[in-house]
């Protein structure tokens, strides 16, 4: 693929390869890296805004997998579509678990 830096850096400023789905992709990469700066604006955001700015997380996973699943060039193999299904189930799982034993306490 031949992007430019613009297309790179900007979400959905491509129109070469899948345009919504890598722009999905590049708006993960930037939440993702908002979550992974917050542990230094820790003492400055307190905990409760940490925690809540960590919920952006399950965001930044589904937004991973769909742009796996529909821009990736390997989306087609059964290994990449067990890897696929072996991540969004557990993850899916354990959220569901933690929410219910969340909500029993």
């Amino acid at each position: 693929m031949n992007y430019s830096l613009a297309q790179l850096l900007i979400p959905f400023a491509s129109s070469n390869y899948e345009p919504l789905w890598v722009g999905l992709g590049q708006v993960a990469f930037y939440l993702l890296a908002l979550v992974g700066l917050s542990f230094y604006a820790r003492p400055w955001i307190g905990r409760r805004g940490w925690r809540v700015l960590h919920f952006i997380s399950f965001a930044v996973f589904v937004l991973v997998l769909l742009h796996g699943i529909a821009s990736g060039s390997d989306s087609g193999t059964t290994w990449v579509q067990s890897a696929y299904w072996f991540c969004g189930g557990s993850v899916l799982f354990l959220t569901v678990y933690r929410v219910l034993v969340t909500v029993r306490r």
